[in-house]
């Protein structure tokens, strides 16, 4: 990294490149089936990657600030494999291309001494390939599941904000968001013979628009009170996809239309900020938010697996927080209670569907020529209560001795009638951090940290779709890590260091252990 900073202008240019030939696997791991993977190096567990920045600012004077930023990154990545699922397909996959463009521009203007513009706009291109082969020497391309499937993903748009004081202790913000986002595929798929047959692209585009209103009042010196809404919609322009629309195995696969549905939601937040003393500061806040679903929540087909849903509405969840902040010297102490109600929740929901149809939703009696099977669909079908508390402790004990911890509960119940036994995965109830960090002469800084995690529950994929899921829970971890920097000089720094120092063996999903005790030593130079 390189930069300068001058009387009205800056500059500063980076450049990052990593290489990780593989990672290893804990000492204590059992191999399942060594055929998927049989422990020490994690196979396929191989990734490079680059990225560079430049930056350009102009600042004017003391409140005026203009900003353009380029990005270019370019990976590529393979994917291990599941360590004991024999019932699927095993995923051969890589991904050769995962390459990023991405220049914005950022604005801050003040108009007068009451009012502050700030804008921002940006382009974003993301293009990337993922490949299947037919084993694990990823060469050959001859088999059903084999496949090339590129991504052309494009983002634009912007965001306008203006702050004006209307009085002393009155402070009033309106925002314009846009973005445009445009999603174009075209998978190619090989026959028994090694031949490829690529179908022509097909498209996604929608626009997204939100005008958002906020007004912060100082009640009194102590007191402050913020609300906010905003009113958000969405435009779908395209939504195409390859296929035989009209339900039968004889008709030529064309390009068809999806039904379009446009959405629109509302937020609205409201939030109450006490000082009360030089060392307690309070909070407490309500809101009630939506999100919209994703283009692929929506239209993809997640390999002849999945029923698009055109019409799946918007999530919506109400959120209530109180909370507050503590200090005393070198002393902080930070917490919160929360609790939220989920409704319209997106599922998975099994769903009787046939193979040779275009239909959103499964017809009443199987069209000619087509085979009966289970696909899922996305459904607003779910509902729930989120709620839990956090906290964190910092400060300094001793000369040259800093410790800190932080703790987090965290209680999700999600359920829809049709599934009784379906289980949040993902997320642990219980997780904590504690940290140090101990420098007993100049320039000498020891840190040891050690993370803390319940079991979190998880989903069987070898469950055959025409069974229940199966869900269970991953088991709990310790991990610890330590790391030692020397400053040589004031300018050349030496650290060494572990992560997961006592080579725990566990996992945070089905069938993918996380990586055993690795060493690193670490170089940096300052000018």
């Amino acid at each position: 990294m390189i930069g300068t900073r001058q009387d009205k202008w800056y500059a500063q240019a980076s450049y990052a490149r990593s290489f990780t030939d593989h990672w290893d696997l804990p000492d204590g791991f059992t191999p399942i089936v060594p055929a998927l993977e049989d422990g020490g190096e994690r196979d396929f567990s191989r990734t490079r990657d680059w990225r560079a920045n430049i930056k350009l600012g102009f600042t004017p004077n003391n409140t005026d600030e203009y900003t353009i930023s380029y990005t270019k990154q370019a990976g590529a990545k393979n994917a291990p494999l599941h360590v004991s699922d024999l019932v699927t397909t095993p995923r051969f996959w890589n991904w050769p291309q995962w390459d990023i463009d991405s220049i914005y521009f950022l604005s801050t203007t003040a108009l007068g001494d009451r009012a502050t513009l700030k804008t921002r706009a940006y382009y974003n291109q993301f293009d990337s390939m993922l490949r299947s082969f037919n084993d694990r020497t990823q060469t050959a391309q001859s088999r059903p599941f084999a496949f090339d499937s590129p991504y052309f993903d494009k983002a634009w748009g912007g965001s306008t904000q203006l702050d004006v004081r209307i009085g002393d202790a009155d402070t009033l913000r309106l925002a314009f968001h846009y973005r445009h986002d445009k999603h174009v595929e075209a998978q190619t798929s090989f026959s028994t013979a090694g031949v490829g047959t690529t179908e022509p692209p097909q498209t996604q585009t929608e626009s997204s628009f939100s005008i958002a209103l906020e007004n912060e009042v100082a009640l009194t010196s102590a007191l402050r009170f913020t609300l906010g809404g905003s009113f958000d919609w969405r435009d779908l322009k395209r939504a195409e996809e390859f296929g035989s629309p009209l339900g039968t195995s004889g008709t030529p696969s064309v390009i068809y239309q999806y039904p379009r549905r446009d959405a629109k939601a509302w937020n609205l937040q409201g939030r109450l900020d006490w000082n009360a003393g030089g060392a307690l500061a309070l909070h407490a806040s309500l809101s009630s938010r939506a999100r919209f679903p994703t283009i692929f929540e929506r239209f993809s087909q997640r390999f002849n697996t999945a029923i698009p849903n055109p019409a799946l509405k918007a999530e919506r969840a109400t959120n209530a927080e109180v909370g507050g902040r503590w200090t005393s010297g070198d002393l902080r102490l930070d917490g919160a209670l929360f609790y939220s109600w989920i409704d319209d929740a997106i599922f998975g929901v099994l769903t009787p569907a046939y193979p040779c149809t275009a239909s959103t939703t499964p017809p009443a009696t199987p069209t000619p020529g087509c085979t009966l099977r289970n696909l899922t669909q996305s459904q607003n079908v779910g509902s729930g209560e989120y709620y839990g508390a956090e906290a964190s402790l910092s400060g300094t004990i001793a000369p040259g001795l800093d410790v800190g911890a932080n703790y987090t509960f965290i209680k999700r119940d999600l359920t829809y009638a049709a599934n009784p036994g379906f289980r949040p995965t993902g997320v642990p109830t219980h997780k904590g951090l504690i940290y140090a960090d101990w420098s007993p002469l100049g320039g000498l800084h020891i840190q040891p940290s050690v993370e803390i995690a319940s079991s979190r529950w998880t989903l069987f994929t070898a469950t055959p779709t025409t069974q229940p899921a199966r869900y269970y829970r991953t088991g709990d971890y310790i991990t610890a890590a330590l790391r030692v920097d020397y400053a040589i000089t004031d300018t050349i720094e030496l650290g060494v260091g572990a992560r997961n120092l006592f080579d725990e063996d566990y996992s945070l999903t089905d069938g993918f252990p996380e990586p055993g005790r690795s060493l690193y030593v670490t170089l940096r130079a300052r000018y």
